[in-house]
């Protein structure tokens, strides 16, 4: 698996972004750093969240916020549509001295 790499203060300001989180937008972050790529159908069913408005806003901003990175597209099983797949984008600390 190959990370991307920052510097330090990136990687700083990255934790302090990560405590400004919603709570919804954590517990999906938190939910996607233990799994491969999903859907956002996939976090909704497995968050047993009752509706895709629930999680498709909180994934959309936890992508321009840098914490998730689209990886690709699937077929959804509900709708046959070609569909985003996200997942958690790890931060790595790059010395200074590179």
């Amino acid at each position: 698996m190959s990370h991307s790499e920052i510097h330090f203060n990136s990687l700083v300001a990255y934790m302090e972004e990560r405590e400004n989180l919603s709570k919804r937008c954590t517990q999906i972050l938190e939910h996607l750093q233990c799994c491969s790529a999903k859907t956002d159908r996939q976090v909704m069913s497995e968050m047993f969240f009752p509706d895709m408005n629930c999680v498709r806003p909180r994934i959309t901003e936890l992508l321009k916020a840098g914490f998730l990175e689209e990886v690709g597209k699937a077929k959804c099983f509900i709708t046959s549509k070609s569909v985003r797949l996200v997942k958690f984008k790890f931060p790595t600390y790059k010395s200074s001295d590179e």
